[in-house]
């Protein structure tokens, strides 16, 4: 009888992820595409307003609009809470990787923290 111990724990963790997922409301295809597209929108708002380029006030008015737009489909995307495969991961750290500065969102806010072990250790309570 083959010995089935070392399938098992992975079967766990397989059980514990999609039950985990199931607590989470994930979006549709075209929710995706929808919020990408504001997302992408934001972007091209946000260079545009930093280019320099002299813009009338409605115009000022406007791409501030569709950059907070971005900025709420980027935070709706992140609170959908969806997951990426390993293989989307690795996407997004080679797609990082030639970047200025890929630990900060366009935003500026960090997207990666360096955290020694031993702050770690104190932020769970444990002494070193």
């Amino acid at each position: 009888m083959p010995n089935n111990h070392a399938a098992q724990p992975e079967e766990d963790l397989v059980r514990l992820y999609l039950n985990d997922i199931g607590k989470h409301s994930l979006l549709t295809k075209d929710d995706e595409a929808r919020l990408a597209q504001a997302i992408e929108g934001g972007r091209e708002a946000r260079a545009e307003l930093a280019s320099g380029k002299t813009l009338t006030a409605a115009r000022k008015r406007e791409l501030r609009r569709v950059v907070r737009d971005g900025d709420v489909a980027a935070e709706t995307f992140v609170k959908a809470n969806r997951r990426l495969s390993i293989m989307e991961m690795d996407a997004l750290l080679q797609a990082l990787a030639p970047l200025e500065n890929p630990l900060t969102c366009p935003h500026g806010r960090p997207t990666a923290l360096r955290i020694t072990r031993a702050r770690l250790e104190r932020e769970f309570g444990r002494s070193t």
